[in-house]
């Protein structure tokens, strides 16, 4: 029984060997971190790069990458900036084309893949099939295939566009624009948050109240507001209300309400440039009533 053990040892060690060198040898490869219950990679900045060009190469909208890093649109980033990129089905598959990016992680022995396979939109037996073998806790050290990077990152242009500082406008400040302004603007107005909200409430699609726990966090512009919401779809405007004051913004939904400590059990989350528009006074948290657009 020993000797049949120390064999399964054995090829288990050999198993990981080949993994590692195989992910090794290929210079594509990346390695992704584990950030409390989530895996993301990291890219290193090199001078003059702009979240555009960043989302582009890894498939990803660079609303996402803003709200997840704190920053805002710049005409470009300093180089040398460490920054995080979320994984998930956006940006990640698991079956492997000509191409691909393979995706690692290092194992230290405490990671539960059953949470973190929920993390990357997966569940456990899409990790299983890329590892077989592989059980809710992985051996320290040990290397764990996630999947591949969705090839050259090929997020369209029409949706990441290559953005430019905000404009002036004439418009009161208490109208903030959804999105940001485009260095090359399609041939159509450029509406506010407000207006778009108030164009789907007067076209009758029906709208989805709640009222419940806001968390803010890091992100957004002097002129953009950005919202998580689990229901709500991406780009969708919520018209957020403090019911204490009756002060009011709007954001543009930019994902789902992340799986971390400062959104437990909150219905959304909006960047932190909102809190002072609401009457928010260092407060985690403000009960607000949202309402929005139920396409």
């Amino acid at each position: 029984m020993a000797s049949l053990l120390q064999k399964t040892g054995i090829l288990l060690l050999l198993l990981a060997a080949s993994i590692f060198a195989k992910a090794q040898s290929n210079a594509d490869t990346l390695f992704a971190q584990a950030y409390g219950s989530r895996l993301l990679l990291t890219h290193t900045v090199e001078a003059g790069e702009k979240l555009p060009q960043i989302g582009r190469r890894y498939h990803i909208a660079p609303e996402t990458l803003a709200a997840e890093n704190g920053i805002a649109f710049a005409p470009a980033l300093a180089g040398g900036v460490e920054i995080r990129i979320p994984l998930g089905t956006t940006n990640l598959t698991d079956s492997f084309s000509a191409g691909d990016r393979p995706i690692y992680f290092r194992c230290t022995g405490r990671e539960n893949f059953v949470l973190l396979a929920g993390s990357l939109g997966w569940n456990f037996r899409n990790l299983q099939a890329l590892n077989p073998g592989l059980k809710q806790y992985c051996t320290g050290g040990n290397l764990v295939l996630l999947g591949y990077l969705r090839k050259n990152g090929g997020w369209p242009d029409e949706v990441i566009p290559e953005m430019d500082a905000p404009q002036p406008t004439d418009r009161p400040d208490t109208a903030r624009a959804a999105d940001s302004f485009p260095e090359n603007p399609p041939p159509v107005p450029v509406h506010t948050a407000e207006a778009a909200f108030n164009a789907a409430l007067e076209s009758g699609i029906p709208m989805v109240e709640q009222t419940g726990p806001v968390s803010f966090f890091a992100g957004g512009s002097a002129e953009v507001y950005y919202a998580f919401h689990n229901t709500a779809a991406h780009g969708t405007i919520l018209r957020l209300r403090n019911p204490a004051n009756g002060r009011v913004v709007y954001a543009k939904v930019i994902g789902r309400v992340p799986g971390t400590k400062i959104f437990y059990k909150a219905l959304a989350g909006v960047s932190d440039n909102a809190r002072q528009a609401l009457g928010c006074l260092g407060d985690a948290r403000l009960w607000c009533e949202i309402t929005y657009a139920g396409y």
